[in-house]
């Protein structure tokens, strides 16, 4: 699925998201966004389910934005802050994400800020996510949704 870059979806309310296809990379996936927001909370995305194998990504405040995911090996948290002290999330401007999943590790993009977390060697690190991609928010959570403006959403699945 690719985004234009001109099309952007604008969210008001906290409860409000979009439902796509799942994103479930069997071997290799990205997904590349832009966003901005007032606020320094929301889930911008989330697939699958939340006591099974998932992966999201929302701003847990003003600086950071996190990666949560489970394999099936437990919940595993990666978090990227912006790259100055002085800069915010909620600054009204347009961030840039990049979420990448290969056998060996997830990297989370902001900006130009990078952080990553291995995956075990021993272990399946095929994400096998239930469910739709949300966009915005996610349906089992209505209170902690984004408010703000996405665009530019690009999801990519590969086989190797």
């Amino acid at each position: 699925m690719t985004g234009e870059i001109n099309n952007t979806a604008t969210f008001v309310n906290e409860d409000g998201y979009i439902q796509l296809d799942a994103w479930t990379p069997p071997s290799v996936g990205d997904i590349s966004f832009l966003f901005r927001t007032p606020y320094a909370k929301g889930i911008i995305l989330h697939n699958g389910e939340i006591t099974r194998e998932y992966v999201r990504v929302h701003i847990i405040n003003n600086q950071t934005l996190r990666l949560e995911f489970n394999l099936g090996f437990g919940t595993k948290k990666l978090d990227v802050k912006v790259k100055s002290s002085s800069d915010t999330l909620n600054d009204r401007k347009w961030h840039k994400v990049s979420l990448w999943h290969n056998q060996k590790e997830f990297v989370l993009k902001l900006d130009d800020v990078k952080a990553e977390e291995k995956l075990p060697v021993h272990l399946s690190t095929q994400l096998n996510a239930d469910g739709k991609l949300n966009i915005g928010g996610y349906s089992r959570d209505q209170l902690n949704g984004f408010v703000g403006c996405i665009k530019g959403l690009v999801c990519i699945v590969q086989k190797q």
